[in-house]
């Protein structure tokens, strides 16, 4: 406060008392929630408390005392007047301050009871439009009498059962939630239109595409309750969501789930990688060659092979392709004992390649593949019946009439349509743009093309189709690319001199091409030696061509080993001395002890000098012409047609064709055919008699042929 200014005061009328300040703590209101709150507890201070005199005055927050309500207005004691108030305090006895009482007695004025404002009722929504095409109203309001019974006689005479009875199912539900028919009167006729598990399937599916409050209508869980539908379907057919809302799990099922979900995904296993790896190999393997040594000894071993196979890689964590990897191997090793399993094996696997036609394309085939139709999964025969015989013998003359008329107008292009789909609207719009558009690079944000592969293969596919006008053939790209790294392991520097290519790899790879498993297109880029490499391939086999011509000449073949040898050495004259021999040693430098470097520098030039990786193509050739693949094999005598005359095995195995594709015009024509013994085998020379055995000098001993062994 400044310096010479008086505190204001407050203008007083001398005839009235001052007022005294509002203070709302001492409302009776205050008083009151103050002590409840103060005595809520329990114990002895506070049952001591409420033997006290509910007069005794509080202490306030302002440090005075007041009187409890009861005390202040009691009836007994008059209001006091403002004269009253206005005395001095110093008259007034002061109380001495108590503790608080924990309960007072009611006020003398009771507050007025709450009155809650009144609202009008909600009225209930109308339900959403829905075009009923079987419940419709005039059936709802005769249900009983004749609405019931129309409904069910629609789906007696329906042709489409099936599809009448999800569309009344869906009508049922949507009734029973639209309260326009109670949910027992929609369960009997529910009853009848789902009484399979296939009709509760699509029960289930309907009941899953309704909303949240629908699920929570508890009409809904009569309806099923009545119905009898099964509660172990709808808890494999619906969601967490519907399943908490019917109550048919637990409130703690969502959370059980997540816990178990956790456990199975995120919980690190405890186990050797190395050991358990290896333990579900060895098991691979064990498990290939006891199916295919066990035969035919049931109809469906190769599926069930598959599956046992299916749960080795799921429990041992194997890798599908080192799996594929292996499986090819042991194919190669037990093929020609065991090709018919192995056949059944791939075909029921779920590597086996899928048929892939364009969208609007026609195509027309020979009318049957050349995967044999024992080899069909869930066939229990492991052989063609007589009447498979009979049937596929009448197709494939019905194909040779049909090639024969091409070979006299396309020529020797007809070789390539056998076993191909010929596209037969090659000239329609839809077709020819496909065949001509050729898929564009897409880029990513980083601009890097994305599917480069798929799209290379795309283009390659269509490129194949638009020169050949047939589809393309399929083939499990995988597969042959595992081949097709085994063969150029042959072929590389990684080798050693003892690492020759086995005959079993590349009757493997005609095998597989043979039924359809691996594709030509996709092995072909692997085989040694690329075809710029050809040419060199070309001189090779020029040369040992003259080598042959010249040993077959008179006088042109091997040299008389007496003039091949060198000077005989003179057997007369002395032995050197041990001094001699060693000044001669010393002089022609053999007494020299080897450098290791030396031996470093062999070591390098015999790793150098691996000799020259076989032919793969012309292995694979004569494997293909041997089992019958023409249109590959002859692909490739195509693109080289000098192999006919510089290979000296080829010309045989197309002859054997030949000879086969002739038997039908020479076999009726055989004038001895029906003769008694003229196909049997001939009989073999055996050894030697002794002259004890009575058989006159001279005559040769001749022992009967043994019957011939068909492989399984």
């Amino acid at each position: 406060m400044a310096p010479g200014q008086a505190k204001r005061k407050r203008p007083q009328d001398d005839n009235q008392p001052r007022a005294s300040p509002h203070r709302p703590e001492n409302l009776n209101l205050a008083q009151q929630n103050q002590r409840n709150n103060r005595g809520g507890g329990g114990g002895g201070r506070n049952n001591n408390a409420n033997r006290s005199n509910n007069s005794t005055p509080t202490h306030n927050r302002h440090g005075n005392f007041s009187h409890p309500p009861s005390a202040r207005a009691s009836p007994a004691q008059p209001p006091q007047t403002p004269q009253q108030n206005a005395q001095p305090p110093q008259h007034q006895q002061p109380f001495e301050p108590t503790r608080p009482a924990l309960h007072s007695t009611p006020s003398a004025t009771p507050a007025p009871p709450l009155v809650l404002p009144q609202y009008p009722p909600t009225p209930k929504e109308p339900p959403a439009p829905y075009a009923y095409d079987y419940l419709t109203d005039d059936a709802v309001s005769a249900w009983q009498p004749k609405g019931k019974q129309s409904v069910l006689d629609a789906l007696n005479q329906a042709e489409d059962k099936d599809m009448v009875s999800s569309v009344v199912i869906q009508e049922l539900l949507r009734t029973t939630l639209d309260g326009r028919l109670s949910a027992g009167e929609c369960a009997e006729v529910l009853k009848q239109v789902a009484p399979t598990d296939e009709m509760q399937s699509v029960f289930a599916d309907t009941l899953a595409l309704l909303d949240d409050s629908d699920w929570k209508n508890p009409v809904l869980k009569t309806l099923i309750y009545h119905a009898g539908l099964s509660s172990h379907l709808l808890r494999n057919e619906l969601d967490i969501e519907p399943l908490s809302a019917l109550n048919l799990v637990r409130n703690t099922f969502s959370t059980i789930r997540n816990r178990k979900t956790t456990n199975l995904i995120y919980r690190q296993a405890n186990f050797n990688l190395l050991r358990e790896e290896s333990e579900g190999y060895s098991k691979l393997i064990t498990e290939y060659f006891n199916a295919a040594n066990a035969g035919s000894t049931s109809d469906l071993i190769a599926e069930d092979t598959f599956q046992r196979i299916k749960a080795l890689v799921g429990s041992f964590d194997l890798d599908v392709g080192r799996v594929l990897d292996i499986t090819l191997d042991v194919m190669a090793n037990l093929l020609i004992k065991n090709f018919r399993f192995f056949i059944k094996y791939l075909r029921a696997s779920s590597w086996w390649p899928d048929q892939h036609i364009p969208e609007g394309f026609q195509t027309q085939g020979q009318g049957f593949s050349s995967l044999p139709a024992w080899a069909l999964p869930h066939s229990g025969s492991w052989g063609p019946s007589a009447d498979q015989r009979a049937q596929l013998a009448a197709l494939k003359e019905a194909r040779d009439v049909d090639f024969w008329q091409k070979v006299r107008t396309t020529g020797m292009d007809a070789f390539f349509d056998i076993g191909a789909l010929r596209i037969t609207n090659k000239d329609s719009a839809v077709v020819s743009d496909l065949l001509n558009t050729e898929l564009q690079p897409e880029l990513d944000a980083r601009g890097k093309e994305m599917n480069k592969i798929r799209r290379l293969r795309t283009n390659n596919a269509r490129k194949w189709m638009r020169q050949t006008g047939c589809v393309v053939p399929p083939g499990n790209s995988d597969a042959a690319q595992l081949l097709g790294f085994k063969l150029a392991f042959y072929a590389s520097a990684a080798r050693d001199k003892h690492d020759v290519l086995p005959d079993n790899l590349i009757y493997l790879a005609a095998f597989l091409i043979k039924i359809g498993f691996i594709s030509l297109r996709d092995l072909y880029p692997h085989l040694y030696p690329p075809d710029d490499k050809m040419g060199e391939t070309k001189e090779s086999l020029e040369k040992e061509k003259l080598e042959r011509e010249k040993a077959a000449k008179p006088g042109g073949g091997a040299l008389n080993a007496l003039a091949m040898a060198g000077a005989l050495a003179d057997d007369t004259a002395p032995a050197a001395s041990a001094a001699v021999r060693g000044l001669r040693d010393n002089a022609s430098g053999r007494a020299t002890p080897k450098v290791e470097g030396d031996a470093a520098t062999t070591e390098d030039g015999d790793k150098e000098a691996l000799p020259e990786p076989a032919n793969q193509k012309v292995a694979l050739v004569k494997s293909l012409l041997a089992i019958g693949c023409l249109p590959e094999a002859l692909y490739i005598v195509g693109r080289f047609p000098w192999l006919t005359d510089l290979v000296h095995e080829l010309p045989d195995y197309i002859h054997r064709i030949l000879h086969h594709m002739l038997t039908k015009v020479y076999e009726p024509a055989r004038p001895l055919a029906n003769r008694p013994g003229m196909n049997d085998a001939r009989p073999h020379l055996g050894e030697s008699a002794p002259q004890s055995s009575g058989q006159p000098r001279g005559q040769l001993n001749l022992t009967p042929a043994p019957p011939t062994k068909t492989l399984r």
